[in-house]
């Protein structure tokens, strides 16, 4: 069982100690700091999983679009996405997922579908949100199409990038090369994985070091995402929009937008060219650009 230390809120942390919660914070503040490209606002809200740390960006009254982070990482990985969203008017929300690595601290971890969405459902209630777009990665993305099926009234769009599970099942070989590479603080191990999920790009060194903070830490979710059965997905009606780069390796690209497009009623798909899995890190032009244009297109 994974020990976790309690934090200063009385919460645990997802972190074994203190040492190691600091030095990832640090690497986390830096990021911010040095890659957030607008200005931004943080605060922390009571949810019945725990504590959740809340980054707001963009203009009070825009309309607002929910941001959720993928496994082993946290939402200062959204830098290379907020800038066009802003630029556009809209109030980005990104949220530390309690259970993860970050600043979000655990009352009681959520454990399945229910209790991960029910914490969404608590995180837009105590910031006033009613029913918002919601744009996820890997994680984030079954998250938000979770959210969907089990409080279907609370989100207007579902957003979905390089989505875990949800559509197909993870290649094995991915499986096996990103259990090897969560050996704490081997640091080759840790940029061959990452340059292997990207689509062969060299790691960038600015988010480095939080990442590879992240997955020594980070061991995988409580709760893995389904492969949902085609009756599942007819049964979601909501405007969805499912980018995956051609270079994912977590399984076969092509086949995963084919089988979204046969299924889900109202989906657009769009295969992202020198894409890997992190798609919002390495086409983040391309991938903002068709999020935007999917986000007018629900407000005509």
């Amino acid at each position: 069982m994974t020990k976790h230390h309690i934090a200063s809120n009385g919460e645990r942390s997802r972190f074994k100690d203190e040492e190691t919660e600091a030095a990832y914070l640090a690497a986390y503040d830096r990021v911010m700091a040095e890659r957030w490209p607008v200005p931004y606002e943080t605060e922390d809200v009571d949810t019945r999983a725990g504590r959740t740390h809340v980054i707001s960006s963009g203009p009070v009254d825009g309309p607002p679009v929910v941001l959720l982070h993928g496994g082993g990482t946290c939402s200062a990985m959204w830098f290379s996405l907020v800038g066009p969203l802003v630029e556009s008017s809209y109030r980005c929300v990104a949220l530390d997922r309690v259970g993860d690595v970050g600043r979000s601290t655990i009352k009681e971890l959520p454990e399945d579908e229910q209790a991960l969405a029910d914490w969404l459902l608590d995180c837009l209630d105590a910031l006033g949100i009613e029913k918002p777009p919601m744009i996820g990665l890997s994680y984030g993305a079954f998250m938000n199409i979770n959210f969907a099926r089990v409080h279907p009234d609370r989100i207007a769009s579902i957003i979905m990038l390089t989505p875990g599970g949800v559509f197909a099942r993870l290649r094995r070989w991915w499986m096996f090369r990103m259990g090897v590479s969560l050996l704490p603080g081997y640091e080759p191990l840790t940029r061959n994985a990452m340059s292997y999920i990207s689509g062969g790009r060299e790691p960038d060194e600015g988010t480095f070091e939080l990442a590879r903070l992240g997955w020594a830490t980070w061991k995988g979710p409580e709760f893995m995402p389904p492969v949902y059965t085609d009756d599942e997905l007819r049964a979601i009606a909501h405007p969805s929009l499912l980018l995956v780069g051609d270079r994912d390796v977590i399984y076969d690209p092509v086949k995963v937008l084919r089988r979204a497009e046969r299924t889900m009623p109202n989906i657009e798909v769009e295969l992202i060219p020198g894409g890997g899995h992190t798609l919002s890190l390495d086409e983040p032009e391309a991938v903002s650009r068709r999020i935007l244009s999917f986000l007018a297109d629900q407000e005509r």
